[in-house]
C-alpha cells in the first residue's frame, strides 16, 4: 500500500511539467487561457520558455579558531547606499504649535535587524534608537534647527545622513490676545 501512494504521488508531481497550454479568444473579445483545448474555438498552443535553474555554492565550513574577524578600520564602504531624509525640504519652515514633527527616512537596501535609526537635533540623540523609517522629533523649540538620522549597531554608529535645516514656528504663549475690532 505504502508503494501504491508513493507511485500516485510521483505521478501526481510529474503532470504539471507536461500541461500544455493553450490560448484563444472569446466571442466578447478576452484572452482565455486553458489547459484543455475548446471545442468551438480555434485555439493556439503555447510554448512556454524553459526554467531557469541555478546551482546553489554550499556555504564554506567554518574553521573555528583559524578564521579571524573582519578588520574594522573604518575604511569600509557604508552598508547603506542610501540614507537620506525624504519628505522634509532643506531650509524648510514647519509651523507646528506643539513643536512635533514627524522625519521620513529613506534608506536602501532595508535596515538590516541588527541597526536602529537614531534621531539627531541640532547634533544630539533624540529619543530612543528605533527600527522603524518615521521618527518623530517632539517639543523642539521655535527657531532653526539642524536633522538628521544615525545607523547605529549596538552604540556604534554605522553611517549618517546628511544634516537638513529647518525652521520650527510655534505660538508664543507671551503674546497679548488681539483685539476685536
Amino acid at each position: 500500500m505504502r508503494y501504491l501512494w508513493l507511485l500516485l504521488v510521483v505521478c501526481l508531481a510529474s503532470t504539471g511539467h507536461a500541461t500544455e497550454i493553450y490560448q484563444y479568444v472569446d466571442e466578447h473579445g478576452n484572452r482565455i487561457f486553458t489547459d484543455k483545448p475548446p471545442v468551438h474555438a480555434d485555439a493556439e498552443k503555447i510554448s512556454l520558455p524553459e526554467v531557469n535553474r541555478t546551482q546553489m555554492p554550499s556555504p564554506a565550513a567554518p574553521s573555528g579558531a583559524s578564521q579571524a574577524p573582519p578588520a574594522d578600520d573604518g575604511a569600509s564602504a557604508p552598508p547603506y547606499r542610501q540614507l537620506a531624509i525624504a519628505g522634509l525640504p532643506e531650509h524648510a519652515t514647519i509651523r507646528a504649535n506643539d513643536g512635533n514633527i514627524d522625519v521620513h527616512v529613506k534608506i536602501q537596501p532595508r535596515l538590516a535587524m541588527q541597526h536602529r535609526l537614531q534621531l539627531l537635533v541640532d547634533g544630539v540623540p533624540h529619543g530612543e534608537p528605533v527600527r522603524s523609517i518615521l521618527l518623530r522629533a517632539t517639543n523642539l523649540d521655535r527657531g532653526e534647527h539642524s536633522i538628521a538620522v544615525q545607523v547605529l549597531s549596538g552604540d556604534r554608529v554605522l553611517q549618517q545622513s546628511p544634516a537638513h535645516q529647518v525652521t520650527i514656528q510655534r505660538t508664543h504663549i507671551n503674546a497679548p490676545p488681539r483685539r476685536r475690532p
